[in-house]
């Protein structure tokens, strides 16, 4: 249940028991050794740290810089901005920037933000917006407005801070912001506290008073938050806003590896997927965070551990099982996930990594999530199943939190293609139209708008944060001066609580709201392994299809997938030009009715065999993976006849066109002989009567640069399988979008693409 109203008074059953040390000015009262009733005047429900009792002990604590004086007053004017440098528990140091609330209240304290940063990126050290930040939204300076504090982070690695980059480890990063919390509670008397407990003990587990925190950050700047609220004992957490981040590494950077199955659902024919290296976005993210790491030396940048995972994988095209370990120990569904964590263990530099951090279940928080629908690096999974985790989670007092998932337009963007390499691009591009061979695809278009149904996401995380840390009439005050835009998105959220906004139009952000309940029973499976947990039906009764599909060698060109990609080149060229698409492969099924909005996870099954025998699979295929797992290098994946990749996605042709568009540039692997199980990548589409659903196959695609097939046998496969639809019927419930407020629909002064950070 939110806290909202400042209480004056608890009762003298909640009173706090004695303190040790006496001559203080101490808030709790004292209680006699009869447990009468407290004899002083009953405590706040919030308080300044420079009032609240010591927790371990009845010292008052001394803080570094004091704001509040004795007179319980300000000493000074609030705004201020410093930079903090403290030692980490693995001997590094952690910098950050301090900024100061505008006014400060030292009866009640002020709320704590901190900010992250996107991988490669660094710490804001002023509350200004930049360029980037009209898509990555900048609440620094709204936040310090509205009398909250902030505290931007150089993660470890980046910026100032020293130490190498983990990737939010538990036993490194972790350690870090648990650190960054404790400096400040020990030196920032100008904090915010509740009651925690009616009865506060010497424990730090067990406070009777606990800071008011918050959190916000995109990307890597969304994954410390889930970390710092999973790892601490103290559950200092109030408030999370994580933005396109991840769930799942493994399923991030190795997409299509097989969950594993629920009970009885998993078929005799089904294999254990191995899922493909994401190259495009490996390479990006090596660059990016190279570049942006403090320095390239042993001592910093990217940890060898991590710079080994990737280079075994873009060389091998395979990530070592122990390094996929080692991710998932950096996610969160370490800690929803009730599959045992394996070894850790890197095979070329024979490390062993032991977890340090003790694995609980998280307490619930009141948290908004936000994803892009278009996001190609951590995609809509990866939201939906953090949404589900937390969603199912009760807080400390037993109370339900509010969570919320919030998608739009924008996220992970890299609107790159070939003929956008000067000068090279476009003869490439033409000389393989000559040669009749395959047309390359872009790796993704443009961003669209950070909206949904008229809300842009930055405004809605302002907002949420400001009504779970703030008190009434300081939120009362704070919703008086809001401009019409903000106005509007505040009413957004009031009117939709326990509905999930899809964003469905790349341009306005128009989409649809659903029930929790519609999303969990129709739009996403009900577990990960399971198909669409569904009775056939959508939310409003129409019939919801699936889709089946299969396609195979021989047949003309435009009919067959492929396999062999991606050659030496890289280029997407062919040894069978003459059974090769000018683009994906398309499989039409027509819609029928009236409008519906695809939006959600598509699962399925799809079976991958050879093309009626003319490129045989290798029968040793299964010893001879089996021997290379225990290799440092692992070049099964190379052996010739065992290693197919086919990349699949749903498409849309709309009424009157010809080509179909892939939704959301949304793709997954699907790598091997037999049949598995597959979790497509979530979408959102409005869908018209006349438009055509088409699954879309890849031989070759940027984002799985020299990572598709390497298969030298394998040169074209049959693919079959069905495809479960998230559908909703477009009606009431998914209205077109209001008008938007000025600036919600079109708030960019320049031309998109851009991208977030990382």
């Amino acid at each position: 249940m939110r806290l909202r109203k400042f209480l004056p008074w608890v009762t003298p059953l909640v009173a706090a028991t004695v303190l040790a040390a006496c001559g203080g000015d101490s808030i709790l009262g004292m209680m006699d050794d009869n447990n009468n009733e407290a004899t002083s005047d009953p405590r706040p429900l919030l308080v300044s740290n420079a009032r609240k009792a010591a927790v371990s002990d009845a010292q008052a604590v001394e803080f570094a810089a004091p704001v509040c004086g004795a007179d319980g007053k300000p000493t000074r004017e609030g705004g201020g901005n410093y930079r903090v440098a403290i030692p980490s528990a693995s001997g590094e140091t952690i910098v950050f920037q301090v900024f100061e609330p505008a006014a400060f209240n030292c009866e009640m304290g002020a709320p704590l933000v901190l900010d992250g940063h996107g991988y490669g990126g660094s710490r804001r050290t002023s509350t200004g917006s930049t360029v980037a930040e009209v898509i990555v939204p900048n609440i620094a300076g709204d936040l310090v407005a509205a009398n909250m504090g902030v505290i931007s982070i150089d993660q470890r690695g980046f910026g100032e801070s020293t130490g190498t980059v983990r990737v939010m480890d538990p036993d490194f990063e972790g350690q870090d912001l648990l650190a960054i919390l404790d400096w400040a509670e020990a030196n920032l008397d100008w904090l915010r506290y509740r009651l925690e407990k009616p009865t506060p003990t010497a424990s730090d587990e067990a406070r009777a008073y606990n800071l008011m925190l918050g959190a916000t950050g995109s990307s890597y700047g969304g994954g410390y938050q889930f970390l710092i609220h999973n790892i601490d004992p103290k559950g200092r957490m109030d408030a999370m806003t994580p933005d396109i981040t991840w769930n799942d590494l493994r399923s991030s950077l190795n997409p299509g590896a097989t969950y594993a199955r629920a009970e009885g659902t998993r078929r005799a024919e089904d294999i254990s997927a191995k899922g493909g290296v994401k190259a495009g976005w490996v390479l990006g993210l090596v660059g990016l965070g190279e570049v942006g790491a403090r320095s390239m030396t042993p001592q910093d940048g990217q940890d060898p551990l991590i710079l080994e995972t990737l280079a075994n994988g873009l060389i091998t095209n395979l990530f070592p099982e122990g390094a996929l370990n080692f991710f998932r120990y950096h996610s969160p569904s370490y800690y929803c996930d009730s599959e045992p964590l394996g070894a850790m263990t890197f095979p070329v530099s024979m490390t062993t990594v032991t977890p340090l951090t003790l694995k609980t279940k998280p307490r619930g928080v009141d948290m908004l999530i936000t994803q892009g629908m278009r996001d190609t690096l951590f995609p809509f999974n990866e939201a939906a199943w953090n949404f589900k985790c937390y969603k199912d989670l009760l807080k400390a007092d037993g109370s339900v939190p509010d969570v919320r998932l919030f998608t739009h337009q924008s996220g992970h963007i890299l609107p790159v293609s070939v003929e956008s390499i000067p000068a090279l691009g476009p003869a490439l591009t033409t000389g393989l139209s000559t040669l009749g061979l395959i047309s390359l695809p872009e790796f993704q278009s443009p961003a669209g708008a950070p909206v949904c149904q008229g809300t842009q996401f930055g405004d809605a995380q302002f907002l949420f944060l400001a009504e779970k840390l703030l008190n009434d009439d300081e939120f009362d005050s704070l919703k008086q001066g809001l401009n019409e835009r903000r106005a509007a998105a505040l009413a957004a959220l009031d009117d939709n609580k326990g509905k999930v906004c899809l964003s469905a139009n790349d341009s306005t952000g128009a989409g649809v709201y659903v029930s929790e309940d519609t999303f969990f029973k129709t739009l996403m499976p009900a577990a990960k392994g399971d198909l669409i947990r569904t009775d056939g039906k959508v939310a409003t009764g129409t019939a919801a299809p699936s889709v089946d599909f299969g396609f195979k060698l021989p047949a003309p060109i435009g009919a067959t997938v492929p396999v062999a990609g991606n050659l030496v080149t890289g280029l997407g060229t062919s040894l069978l030009p003459a059974a090769v698409s000018s683009g994906p492969l398309q499989f039409v099924r027509p819609m029928d009715g009236g409008d519906v909005f695809l939006a959600g996870i598509p699962a399925g099954t799809v079976t991958i065999a050879p093309a009626d025998g003319q490129f045989l699979k290798n029968p040793a295929c299964e010893e001879i993976q089996s021997a290379g797992a225990q290799l440092p290098l692992n070049l099964t994946a190379l052996t010739p006849g065992c290693d197919p990749i086919v990349l699949l996605g749903l498409g849309i042709r709309r009424a009157g066109q010809q080509a179909a568009t892939l939704i959301d540039d949304q793709l997954v692997p699907v790598r091997g002989y037999g049949t598995r199980h597959v979790e497509f990548t979530g979408i959102a589409e409005r869908i018209a009567p006349n438009d055509q659903l088409v699954v879309m196959a890849y031989a070759f695609h940027p984002q799985y640069v020299v990572t598709g097939s390497r298969d030298l046998l394998s040169l074209g496969v049959q693919v079959s399988g069905n495809v479960q639809l998230p559908l909703v019927a477009a009606g009431a419930a998914a209205a077109p979008a209001p008008t938007p407020a000025p600036g919600a629909s079109s708030p960019f002064p320049f031309p998109l693409p851009f991208t977030l950070p990382f």
